[in-house]
């Protein structure tokens, strides 16, 4: 077995485990997710979808959608379904026919140690960004995996520099934030491990 193998292993039996845990059914979004997977994707349908947008997923993500769920349980209201990866992005479009096919194949602009002020210049400056979306857009090269609530979501980057990185950012122009975790899989981890641990996992990610 190698360290995927073995991780996704690791994942799959924290996963039935906190979810048998009373104190993990009151946690942030539990009601959404019950802790329950959405079924499998096949190999196909992510190579389809891989096609489709000139990308390839991270090898972490990929895995997790062919062997563990395409969304379900997960930090704040749950992992969403790949075909919900716009969700973010769409903000700054009327409907999703005036996504551009190229969305996810251009280079996210995300990157560490971004500051409110460098994040608001990139946009155009404030109060309402100025950009294109349809030439650039500032969630361009990302998959919207979770809701966190109000104006904020969690994106992994699948191309550009911080390509396989897991980012939060806020629809109200604050500055992204990256996890900690160098890629999904590990992030992934690390909330089913504070949950296991009884911590505030609504509180997840947050600097305590």
């Amino acid at each position: 077995m190698d360290a995927l193998d073995d991780q996704l292993a690791r994942i799959t039996q924290k996963l039935r485990i906190v979810s048998q845990r009373p104190a993990a059914r009151k946690a942030l979004g539990e009601r959404q997710h019950h802790f329950h997977m959405e079924p499998k994707l096949s190999v196909v349908q992510v190579a389809e979808f891989e096609h489709a947008h000139g990308v390839q997923l991270p090898d972490g993500y990929r895995a997790f959608l062919t062997h563990i769920g395409n969304g379900g349980a997960g930090p704040y209201y749950g992992l969403l379904p790949l075909e919900r990866w716009a969700a973010a992005p769409l903000e700054y479009f009327e409907d999703e026919r005036e996504i551009p096919k190229d969305l996810l194949s251009r280079a996210s602009p995300l990157r560490d140690g971004l500051t409110g002020i460098d994040w608001v210049e990139l946009l155009g400056g404030a109060p309402r960004p100025r950009f294109d979306p349809k030439q650039w857009h500032p969630y361009q090269g990302t998959i919207t995996i979770s809701h966190l609530g109000a104006t904020y979501y969690a994106l992994l980057v699948v191309t550009g520099p911080t390509r396989g990185r897991v980012c939060s950012v806020d629809l109200d122009m604050q500055a992204p934030k990256f996890a900690p975790q160098r890629e999904f899989l590990d992030w992934y981890e690390a909330w089913l491990d504070e949950a296991l641990s009884g911590k505030d996992i609504g509180a997840f990610g947050v600097q305590r």
